[in-house]
């Protein structure tokens, strides 16, 4: 039988202590998270110094204005059949450009620990392959105000199912072994740790030569790239051959 993503979710998160807002419905998460974080901003005083870092997951079993980059949309055929949700937090500063390429190495790391068995593999700037499908998108959003650094990690994983598209996939159809609640809570316990170490170097502006490797790696098992993809560069930016193209542009 399958397990409620949505109410797996938020019981790992009573679970952990964090603060979490489980919804049946919603138009988008980014778009709750945006209200949550301008609720905090509008009472905020000089005294107001909550603590860096995860503030709030917003989750929700069926998002009726799913967004994506650009005009892309996500939209699940059924209720509560994959991971509707945005991570809210709150930063000592400005984040590097290059956080947002962190996030989706981090997603990966994590799906890769968890569901080894799968073929993963990321296509720049925000998609999370499993064979030649999408499995998982990823909408990162800063909000800044005065002093106040505000960053939203939306991702929307495929569990059960998929959008009807021939381009997209889920865990559950691509035949992730041994889907469970439990190992769900895992990956979601992973994916926990991975952000908290890209949480750690928000003020970096290079990509470390590890992680310069480890996203050459993971976009070059794209299996839709036109050119051979030969090098990362430390802004993120791709090269292909003698030709270079900005991740800003992507």
């Amino acid at each position: 039988m399958n397990f409620s993503v949505l109410q797996t979710t938020a019981a790992w998160a009573e679970e952990r202590a964090l603060s979490a807002e489980a919804l049946p419905v919603c138009g988008s998460t980014n778009d709750v998270a945006k209200l949550w974080i301008e609720s905090q901003l509008a009472k905020s005083t000089p005294k107001f110094t909550p603590h860096f870092g995860l503030q709030k997951l917003i989750v929700t079993a069926h998002q009726t204005s799913g967004r994506g980059r650009g005009n892309h949309t996500w939209d699940l055929p059924d209720s509560d059949t994959g991971l509707l949700s945005s991570w809210i937090f709150r930063l000592p500063e400005v984040p590097a450009p290059v956080t947002s390429i962190r996030f989706g190495l981090a997603l990966i790391t994590a799906a890769q620990a968890t569901f080894s068995s799968l073929s993963w593999a990321l296509k720049a700037p925000n998609d999370l392959l499993l064979g030649q499908q999408k499995c998982a998108g990823i909408l990162i959003e800063g909000i800044q105000q005065g002093a106040q650094n505000w960053m939203i990690f939306g991702l929307g994983l495929n569990v059960w199912s998929a959008p009807s598209l021939a381009t997209a996939t889920s865990l559950n159809h691509a035949g992730a072994v041994g889907l469970s609640a439990s190992v769900w809570r895992q990956f979601l316990e992973r994916l926990h740790l991975e952000i908290q170490l890209v949480l750690r170097s928000v003020s970096e502006t290079e990509l470390s030569l590890a992680e310069q490797s480890q996203l050459l790696f993971f976009l070059q098992k794209n299996p839709h790239l036109r050119e051979s993809l030969t090098r990362v560069h430390s802004n993120g930016d791709l090269q292909f051959g003698t030709k270079i193209n900005s991740w800003i542009n992507l």
